[in-house]
This record gives structure tokens, C-alpha cells and sequence, in this order.
């Protein structure tokens, strides 16, 4: 509501009694302080409308819910191969030259999901691409990706928004998981610290 601004114009000036005449057109008579007064008022009511519309904004806004998830589920059982080790901090970090994961999702049902942010860091140069993905639920069913951050640097924490035509939850014939590999892993190490996906609850 940065944007609601409020400057009251009228400026009271005391009358000095045996000096100051009591008149109605004079710059400091009646009618032109009453004027700027009521200029005041009706300001200020346009002001009370808007910051009323912005709480009715507010309150309208659907609930927004944080879901943050471990990544160790990356290097659970089931994938021999996936490269993934699991730090004493609960991250993960990749043997060299193998980098390759995929996470299952239990995501609540028809929900919107809004923003897929993952954190970590990674050394020589090597990107890390994390995506959000959906496939449904079925034999020959191909995955579709929802959201994909692209993690390099020696830090990195990048949010980015998830495609809103499938945002939409629906668990009964879908499901949701979390695929990530490196490209030219051999000698650098890859970490991927934590996931977070942010949705609202209509």
C-alpha cells in the first residue's frame, strides 16, 4: 500500500483577538477554511476507499503455503547408479563423473503451485539442472516439466515460477517428483542443499 498517500492542505493560522476581523471571503476568513477543510475530508475518505480495497485484496488473496523438502530422497534406494551421497548436514553431494536423480512428490490435491526453488552449490563450472515435473499415471506416460532451475556457481539459490497451465494439482491421475542431473560432471563436485515449493490452497 506504498502507493496511498494522504497531505492535508489545511493549515490552521490562530486568530489574534483586537486584530484579526471575522470575515467570510478574506484568505483567513470562514469560507476558505472551511473549504480546504472539506477538500481535507474528501481526500481523505478516497484514501479510507482505497486502503479498504487493499484489505479486501489482502483478505481475499488465497492462503500461500511454504513446503520445503530434503533432498536425500535423491539417493534412496532403488537407483543404484544415481551418484548421490548424503553429507553429514543432510545435504547431498555427487561422486565424481555421476550425477542423476529422481525424488517422488506426495503434494496435496488441488493445490496451485506457484514458485520451485532449489539451493546449493557446485565447483569447475558444472550446472546442475533441477526440474519439477508431472507425468500421468500410467505405463508409457511421458514427464512433463512444470518448473526447471539451472544451479551453477559457487552458491546458488534460484527460485523460478512453476508453468501455470499445470499448476493444478490433481493426485488422483498424476504424479509429481523432483529430476536432477549434472552435464560435464567428472571432477567437480555438485551439493544441492534443499527444495522448496510455494502454493496456494485455491
Amino acid at each position: 500500500m506504498g502507493d496511498i498517500r494522504f497531505t492535508p492542505q489545511f493549515q490552521h493560522v490562530d486568530w489574534v483577538d483586537g486584530k484579526d476581523r471575522v470575515r467570510a471571503k478574506d484568505p483567513n476568513g470562514f469560507n476558505a477554511r472551511f473549504s480546504t477543510i472539506e477538500s481535507d475530508l474528501v481526500q481523505f475518505s478516497t484514501v479510507v476507499a482505497k486502503v479498504d480495497a487493499k484489505l479486501d485484496q489482502i483478505e481475499n488473496r488465497p492462503p500461500r503455503r511454504e513446503l520445503w523438502l530434503p533432498p536425500q530422497q535423491l539417493a534412496g534406494p532403488g537407483n543404484a547408479t544415481h551418484g548421490w551421497q548424503v553429507t553429514a548436514t543432510g545435504a547431498l553431494v555427487n561422486t565424481p563423473s555421476i550425477c542423476t536423480g529422481v525424488m517422488d512428490l506426495l503434494l496435496p490435491d488441488g493445490v496451485r503451485l506457484l514458485t520451485f526453488r532449489a539451493i546449493g552449490q557446485t565447483t569447475n563450472n558444472v550446472t546442475v539442472a533441477i526440474k519439477l515435473s508431472r507425468a500421468p499415471i500410467g505405463l508409457g506416460a511421458f514427464p512433463q516439466a512444470m518448473a526447471t532451475v539451472t544451479g551453477s556457481g559457487a552458491q546458488y539459490d534460484v527460485t523460478v515460477d512453476v508453468d501455470p497451465a499445470q499448476a493444478l494439482t490433481t493426485t488422483a491421475s498424476v504424479r509429481y517428483f523432483i529430476d536432477a542431473r549434472c552435464e560435464n560432471n567428472f571432477v567437480a563436485a555438485v551439493t544441492i542443499s534443499a527444495f522448496q515449493i510455494v502454493y496456494s490452497t485455491s
